[in-house]
């Protein structure tokens, strides 16, 4: 699990960028982006996708995953 921040999405093509501890971009792929908004901390996993690595199940809460 890591932890990052939100610095943008795309609404028509459901996509997004989040930006981890490292400094590092990540995109990701949402379908309903809910109450997700720019600069919110997240916590995601990361996986290796066919344009690089890829962050799944973002959310705001360590509590969904428990």
């Amino acid at each position: 699990m890591r932890c990052g921040f939100i610095v943008g999405y795309n609404v028509v093509e459901r996509t997004g960028k989040l930006v981890d501890q490292n400094k590092q971009e990540i995109s990701f792929t949402y379908y309903e982006l809910g109450a997700l908004l720019k600069g919110d901390k997240v916590y995601f996993n990361i996986e290796m996708g066919k344009d690089g690595l890829q962050a799944t199940q973002v959310t705001k809460s360590l509590d969904e995953y428990q």
